[in-house]
């Protein structure tokens, strides 16, 4: 009895649990239709990168930011109607390095350029953290 009320009681809190994550994927996140490719001159480790992603993933508008220290890119995906890739470039360079705008595309020409699938997750094979595929270097 015991086990069967706390199954229960297990299935009713990630049902919960699943509701409210699902508002809030719908409702909280922005809708990022656009991606930029910033260059970014300065960045010199890993510290670096995380402050220039903090400084980033605190802009309205911006849903993601991948950085690459090694070749300089910043990859941000946000939404064109709240942001502009200029404000991203500036953002960066307020925050201490070098930036300028390399390339803008939609979402779903950045997706297919890391091989993202259509809800945006990297297809399988790649990186064993993240799933990401090698091309990735390439593309920022």
């Amino acid at each position: 009895m015991k086990k069967l009320k706390a199954g229960i009681i297990a299935v009713a809190v990630a049902a919960v649990v699943s509701a409210v994550g699902v508002v809030f994927a719908i409702d909280g996140a922005p809708a990022g239709d656009s991606a930029a490719i910033l260059k970014a001159t300065g960045m010199t480790c890993v510290s670096c990168a995380a402050r220039i992603e903090a400084a980033l993933t605190g802009e309205k508008g911006v849903e993601s930011v991948q950085v690459n220290v090694g070749a300089g890119r910043v990859a941000v995906v946000y939404d064109s109607k709240l942001v502009k890739p200029e404000q991203l470039a500036e953002k960066v360079t307020a925050t201490g390095y070098g930036s300028s705008i390399l390339s803008v595309m939609t979402r779903n020409e950045f997706d297919s350029a890391i091989g993202a699938d259509k809800e945006g997750q990297a297809a399988s094979g790649g990186c064993g953290c993240c799933n990401r595929k090698n091309t990735q270097k390439e593309t920022l």
